[in-house]
């Protein structure tokens, strides 16, 4: 069974787009990447700890399409992005360190509690 990064997409990343589809000014995160199959979209993922739309627009240019998903506060955002990190750490398309948590927080990783 593969994971899920359990977000919505692929949509094409483009201003216009991103003020059609991502409608809330909310924490959030998302995946970015060229979408081949389920299984090969992520080239990179992240969040916002405020606004999912406002920072997805800063990724315009750099990637073909985005998947996004909200959060209800910067520390579900967190918890999110540490889950989908843990579930496609290890592939040949994903190389990053571990999430940091928010500025001034002391959340821990759901996954390995750091």
């Amino acid at each position: 069974m593969s994971q899920s990064l359990g977000m919505e997409g692929p949509y094409q990343l483009s201003f216009d787009i991103i003020d059609r589809i991502v409608k809330k000014d909310s924490p959030g995160n998302f995946a970015l990447g060229h979408f081949i199959s389920e299984n090969s979209f992520i080239q990179y993922i992240g969040r916002s700890d405020q606004n999912i739309r406002e920072c997805l627009k800063n990724w315009v240019g750099f990637s073909m399409h985005f998947k996004f998903s909200y959060a209800s506060d910067s520390q579900k955002a967190y918890e999110k992005e540490c889950q989908n990190y843990h579930d496609f750490i290890g592939r040949d398309y994903y190389f990053k360190p571990h999430p940091k948590k928010p500025e001034n927080s002391d959340y821990k990783c759901p996954v390995c509690k750091i």
